[in-house]
C-alpha cells in the first residue's frame, strides 16, 4: 500500500522530503556530554536580552545575573565596554575548561574571568592585555610579542590555550586550592580588568574536552 502511495504520488509530480536529522547544539558539537556542560550562553540570535541570559544547558541556577547590563543586540551579542559585565555564579575548578566566540576586541579584552587573589586559581581568557593575548588557569600567560586576537574563538582545556580550534599555547603553572571568586564574563571578577569585545558566545565544562572537540565548536560557532 505505502509503495503503491509512492508511486501515485511520483506520477502527480509529488516528491517525499526526506526528514531531516535534529541540528546538534553547538555547546555539544564534536560529540561532548551533556552531562559535561556546566554553562553555555548564547548572546548573538538570542530571542531577546532576557533569552540572552538563559543556560541553555538547562540549569538554571546558573543562569546569567547582572553586574552591570551590557548592550545586546541579537544581530550581534553582548557589547561589553567599560564597565560592563554578568554573572555566572560559576567557581572555577582544576578540570575545568571553557569556549568563546567574540568579535570587535580592543585592550584589555577580558571575555570572562576569576582571580581569587593569588597565582593559583587563575581562570580567564583575553584576546588582548596590554596588547597580548592572555591565558590564565593557575598560572598566567602573555603571548610574548603577538599582538592580540580582534576576533575568531578561544578556548582553555587542561593547561592548553586553542584559538580558532588551534593548539596556541600551552600555559604555564599549577593550580592549587579552591577558587572562590566566580566567574564573570566582561571581566576578571577580582581583579580590576574590564572588557572592551563582542561576545558572541560562550560555554564551560566541568572537565577538559578533547582539541577535536574545541575545533568542532568553534566550526559550529562560525554560523551564528
Amino acid at each position: 500500500m505505502i509503495s503503491q502511495l509512492s508511486g501515485t504520488l511520483g506520477q502527480l509530480g509529488v516528491s517525499r522530503k526526506p526528514v531531516s536529522a535534529p541540528q546538534t547544539a553547538w555547546w555539544l558539537a564534536g560529540g561532548i556530554n551533556p552531562a559535561n556542560v556546566v554553562a553555555a550562553y548564547q548572546g548573538k540570535g538570542a530571542a531577546s536580552y532576557g533569552d540572552s541570559k538563559v543556560n541553555l544547558a538547562g540549569d538554571s541556577t546558573h543562569n546569567l545575573t547582572e553586574g552591570n547590563a551590557p548592550a545586546w543586540d541579537t544581530l550581534i551579542g553582548w557589547t561589553m565596554n567599560g564597565n560592563k559585565w554578568l554573572e555566572t555564579g560559576i567557581l572555577p575548578t582544576e578540570n575545568m575548561s571553557a569556549f568563546v566566540r567574540f568579535t570587535s576586541a580592543g585592550n584589555p579584552s577580558v571575555l570572562f574571568g576569576s582571580y581569587s587573589g593569588n597565582n593559583t586559581t587563575r581562570f580567564v581568557i583575553c584576546p588582548s592585555f596590554q596588547g597580548k593575548k592572555n591565558y590564565e588557569h593557575a598560572g598566567s600567560y602573555l603571548g610574548g610579542n603577538n599582538t592580540g586576537y580582534g576576533f575568531g574563538s578561544m578556548a582553555i582545556t587542561g593547561q592548553s590555550g586553542y584559538y580558532n580550534g588551534l593548539f596556541d599555547t600551552a600555559i604555564p603553572g599549577t593550580w592549587s586550592g579552591t577558587a572562590t571568586k566566580t566567574i564573570h564574563i566582561g571581566h576578571q571578577n577580582g581583579y580590576t580588568s574590564y572588557c572592551d569585545a563582542v561576545i558572541i558566545a560562550m560555554s564551560f565544562y566541568a572537565n577538559p574536552i578533547t582539541a577535536e572537540q574545541i575545533m568542532a565548536l568553534h566550526q559550529a560557532t562560525e554560523t551564528l
